[in-house]
């Protein structure tokens, strides 16, 4: 079981060779956004250009832009999110790969990743989520506001705390994924089910509480950071005209550049753990899946 110490090495480790890709990547995911406040602001000091647009038209362009944007930041975030996890697997699989070769693999990957994640969603958040709303409608319709009020708050906060259970117990499946794509009858839904199951079995006590440390770990690192980001944000847009709209960039981008940092430090930590659990089930810490590399 490898200590904390080895841990946070993993974690540096991995930053280090990885720190330009995350900026570049953080980049590209935060360019809906950005192009949304340039537009928006620029909307802003051309409003009388604007007005004499047809209102309709105007909508139409607005709602057209924004659903890209959102389908856009959408499919990419997912799609990195598959990436991270190859990075991780191929450094210790011997498979070095190019940022393009990367993103190439987990491209593909997007489609059975998506069927892969709605197994997962059905087996374990189905039931918790349809039992929240059936008690949030009881709650709404209950005679007496506050109690109904009191109880949705508790309802909401329970899920809230199953939800970071969940976060935890499932931080294998993607790994599992990785490991098992193509292989013939590893991705039922009831040998997904097994297979995490299993990992979340040999891998109690000590293991998951350094998982769960590791995870409040880099989760008050992102936010202490987004405090420092928001206090620049606030300073730089304090000094008036376009550099409010420069507040807000660097804002956005600081923000999405924290969260990728310490989320991949958390998967690098996660994925050392990964591999004393998959040991002990298979007796090997590592085999390669050719499926994923022919890929490229």
């Amino acid at each position: 079981m490898p200590s904390y110490k080895e841990l946070f090495e993993q974690i540096g480790s991995h930053l280090s060779a990885r720190r330009k890709a995350l900026i570049w990547r953080s980049v590209m995911l935060t360019s809906p956004a950005v192009f949304f406040i340039v537009i928006f602001l620029l909307a802003d000091w051309y409003m009388p250009w604007l007005e004499s647009l047809p209102r309709s038209l105007a909508q139409f362009i607005a709602l057209t832009v924004i659903m890209l944007g959102v389908a856009f930041g959408a499919v990419f975030r997912f799609i990195f999110e598959i990436e991270k996890r190859i990075w991780v697997d191929s450094y210790f699989d011997g498979e070095p790969l190019t940022l393009g070769e990367s993103w190439g693999i987990a491209t593909k990957l997007f489609v059975p990743g998506i069927i892969f994640q709605i197994k997962v969603w059905f087996y374990y958040y189905a039931i918790p989520t349809l039992l929240f709303f059936l008690s949030a409608g009881l709650l709404i319709a209950f005679d007496d506001a506050r109690i109904g009020i009191v109880g949705l708050f508790i309802s909401l906060v329970t899920l809230s705390i199953y939800a970071y259970y969940l976060r935890v117990r499932l931080r294998y499946t993607w790994f599992y994924f990785l490991d098992n794509y193509g292989v013939p009858g590893m991705m039922s839904v009831a040998q997904v089910a097994s297979g995490i199951n299993q990992l979340n079995e040999v891998m109690k006590g000590e293991a998951f509480k350094k998982s769960l440390v590791v995870m409040f770990g880099t989760d008050a690192v992102n936010a202490i950071a987004n405090i420092a980001i928001s206090s620049v944000e606030k300073g730089v847009g304090s000094l008036g005209g376009g550099m409010a709209m420069v507040g807000m960039i660097a804002g956005v981008i600081g923000r999405e550049i924290s969260w990728q940092v310490t989320d991949y430090g958390n998967i690098a930590a996660q994925y050392a753990l990964y591999r004393i659990a998959r040991k002990e089930i298979t007796g090997k810490e590592q085999e390669v899946n050719h499926f994923i590399y022919d890929l490229r």
